[in-house]
């Protein structure tokens, strides 16, 4: 330590100093500029206020510690969680446990037993992964799908099967929990329609979906005859929407411009009917003024509903865009 005189400790701004001589007590410390032994008022306040502060300090971390047994067995009841310690999950091969003791994060949550990493942590991870990677997460999720459909298809049969053995009205009460959500958030339904779609309209995920109707038609006789069954119905009502009077010939430009612009933009096109052949009110005819081209998604999306559903009441009928 540096010795300085109390004058110079003043002048410099500073609470201590020191001369290099024992005190009274023969403590060789620094000195307060207000007198005492920084080491002799040390011993005096450990004599005096000690005991006190060690029972309150005592007091406090007992406290402590049952707010947390407390806390911890109300996180349990409501999340359906079991207490269970480390080296009792490992013994029963568990791969969570739950000690109720809080990550570095602040996370009060269950814990792998393999890494000892918190669940909650690793959610926030992969979250945060998916937000930076979303190609690279795409391709992970293809090539999963790709290589263990028949192993993930398998096991979904048996969680479904076993959920149905264990309540049989499962799916009604998803169903109407799901409705439960809606109502509490209406614009939650066309969130979710607008993410399946982007999802659906996946390169990856369409080719994945082409080969599962293959295979399945492939594999099921009876799914086979059924979709056999509906291309005849839906060319049944194309005949009997098709007036006789009517010469088919003014049809085929329809399809052959929807086949161009595909060449052309590489985006699938398709003939629609702008009142559809079944409507809920009206049906329409399969006639060049009720045909247009668009694309094959807006196609899609737009199903069997009518034009003022889906494009709104101020739309243009595609009478104006002839092709014949």
């Amino acid at each position: 330590m540096e010795i300085i005189t109390a004058q110079e400790a003043r002048e410099r701004g500073l609470k201590r100093y020191y001369t290099g001589k024992p005190c009274k007590r023969g403590h060789c410390s620094e000195r307060h500029l207000s007198g005492p032994c920084y080491a002799c008022a040390k011993e005096d306040y450990h004599a005096k206020k000690g005991p006190k502060q060690r029972a309150a300090n005592a007091k406090k971390k007992a406290d402590k510690i049952e707010a947390a047994r407390l806390a911890t067995l109300e996180f349990c009841a409501e999340n359906g969680i079991t207490f269970v310690t480390v080296e009792d999950a490992k013994a029963r091969g568990l791969p969570r446990y739950f000690d109720g003791v809080k990550c570095p994060r602040g996370h009060l949550s269950e814990r792998f037993t393999s890494s000892y990493h918190c669940v909650e942590c690793g959610k926030e991870r992969a979250k945060k992964y998916v937000e930076d990677h979303p190609d690279r997460r795409r391709e992970t999720l293809a090539r999963y799908a790709e290589e263990n459909y028949e192993q993930e298809a398998e096991r979904k049969r048996e969680r479904t099967a076993r959920a149905l053995e264990e309540n049989p009205d499962y799916f009604k009460q998803r169903y109407a929990e799901y409705k439960s959500r809606l109502a509490q958030d209406p614009s939650r339904h066309e969130r979710l329609k607008k993410r399946w779609r982007e999802h659906a309209a996946l390169p990856e995920v369409r080719e994945r979906a082409r080969r599962r109707e293959r295979e399945r038609r492939a594999a099921d006789d009876a799914y086979r005859e059924q979709c056999n069954i509906k291309t005849q119905l839906r060319r049944q009502r194309i005949r009997q929407a098709t007036p006789k009077w009517l010469d088919t010939n003014l049809l085929v430009p329809f399809y052959r411009e929807a086949m161009r612009r595909k060449k052309e933009t590489g985006t699938a096109h398709s003939v629609d009917h702008y009142y559809p052949l079944q409507g809920e009110t009206v049906c329409g005819l399969n006639v060049p003024w009720n045909l247009q081209v668009i694309t094959w998604s807006e196609n899609s999306a737009k199903h069997n509903r009518m034009p003022e559903e889906f494009y709104g009441p101020n739309h243009t009928p595609p009478r104006g865009e002839r092709h014949w």
